[in-house]
């Protein structure tokens, strides 16, 4: 059969140019906007000893309730504050998540602070999801770079400049796979 297309020798095997690159693998969780109707929350602490929440989703819908896979990622919420993006003063992951599930999240006791977590688990609640290079990558390329100090982020860095997103990329001959993050909560008023 092969000598029926003609090929006589390896230099007339030319099937694709040497940049070539073409994404392998199932994609993680497509950026965006879905609903967790319940998650499973867990007492950790950080890799410092500092107290910490890990959330397991059970699974995730869209808005308009349809099921998503691949399965969701897992979260870890922190107590330490950070300032906030779009407004004034500082907030933690866990008050932001606290917020987004409309309980009470300030001035708590210990206890109310745990009866308020393991109320949340069953709340309806939007979980926003983007990409962002697997760490062990992200300190390869800062060094690749020469850059003394890994870049830790670097916006829509999986982002086309269509609009659309690829799970993995290439660049200056290395290929940077994308990790599915949750980066925030928001309240579900559907």
């Amino acid at each position: 059969m092969i000598d029926e297309l003609g090929i006589t020798s390896e230099e007339d095997i030319d099937l694709a140019s040497e940049d070539f690159f073409e994404p392998e693998g199932r994609p993680p969780l497509k950026p965006g906007r879905y609903l967790s109707k319940a998650r499973e929350l867990t007492s950790k602490n950080t890799r410092k000893g500092d107290p910490a929440v890990g959330v397991k989703f059970e699974k995730f819908q869209t808005l308009k309730g349809e099921d998503v896979q691949p399965f969701p990622p897992f979260e870890n919420l922190y107590f330490h504050k950070q300032k906030s993006w779009n407004g004034e003063g500082e907030i933690s992951s866990v008050g932001r998540y606290l917020k987004a599930c409309g309980l009470p999240f300030n001035g708590l006791s210990p206890e109310e602070l745990k009866a308020n977590l393991n109320a949340s688990q069953s709340i309806p609640v939007v979980v926003v999801v983007g990409w962002e290079q697997d760490y062990k990558e992200v300190a390869a390329y800062g060094q690749q770079d020469g850059d003394p100090k890994p870049k830790a982020k670097r916006t829509n860095f999986f982002k086309n400049q269509d609009g659309t997103f690829t799970h993995q990329k290439m660049v200056d001959g290395r290929v940077y796979t994308a990790r599915a993050k949750v980066t925030g909560y928001e309240k579900f008023t559907g």
